[in-house]
């Protein structure tokens, strides 16, 4: 699925507002205004995220294992 921009115009005070609701709710920015718009309900899920293995070269480049 590819994922397209949206963008909106609101003052900052409006954007603050909105951003502090999304954190209430535990919601990104986009997911809370989404949720919003689209009348949809988040659901909480318990997923174990896999974490992977960070090793930094001699040269300082990050690899992943």
């Amino acid at each position: 699925m590819k994922k397209k921009t949206l963008s909106i115009l609101c003052t900052e005070e409006q954007r603050n507002q909105i951003k502090l609701l999304a954190k209430k709710e535990n919601l990104t920015l986009s997911n809370f205004v989404l949720s919003k718009l689209l009348n949809l309900k988040p659901v909480k899920e318990d997923i174990i995220k896999e974490c992977p293995m960070t090793i930094v070269d001699k040269k300082g480049k990050k690899k992943y294992i």
